[in-house]
């Protein structure tokens, strides 16, 4: 058995495509249980652009892709963000942010997830950055499980209240 091996690398031009694809996917997959998400095709172009201006605000961010073979498999777009006040001590202000992550149905299970939230750990570890940061749908089982699998633990819970609706 002959087992592919998942290249990790910095998303380029010729990429974006498959960006603006794979987002509107992913947000068309959150539109089955969230839907107040605004379709993919209408929203994928501006919000990649708005993810790639913020991922390169700061050297830890990246616009990772995955490739397997000749393909581009998925995508993981990182960010850091700073925690405001001074309840947190100032070196862990800083905290990486792993904002959106698609694979491909075809390529899930063969380790593409995973080795892209490694590649984006290595780069956020290398300038300095001690905490990640994920979040998931708590309707996403899948994400949530890949998520705990990798060492990630429930640090809040944020709750919503839609005010348009309900008492």
């Amino acid at each position: 058995m002959t087992t592919e091996r998942v290249l990790i690398r910095d998303a380029r031009d010729a990429d974006r495509p498959r960006l603006v694809a794979f987002m509107a996917a992913l947000q068309e997959f959150e539109r089955t249980t969230e839907p107040n998400r605004t379709p993919g095709p209408e929203m994928a172009e501006s919000h990649i652009d708005a993810l790639i201006g913020w991922a390169g605000e700061h050297p830890g961010g990246s616009v990772l892709v995955a490739e397997m073979g000749s393909r581009v498999a998925g995508f993981l777009i990182t960010g850091v963000k700073e925690e405001l006040g001074t309840y947190v001590p100032e070196p862990a202000r800083l905290v990486g942010d792993l904002s959106d992550l698609w694979v491909e149905p075809e390529f899930r299970g063969r380790g593409v997830a995973r080795a892209l939230v490694a590649e984006a750990e290595a780069r956020l570890r290398a300038t300095g950055i001690a905490r990640v940061e994920v979040s998931a749908l708590p309707t996403n089982a899948d994400a949530l499980a890949l998520y705990r699998r990798l060492g990630y633990a429930d640090c809040l819970v944020t709750l919503e209240r839609d005010l348009r609706h309900g008492t």
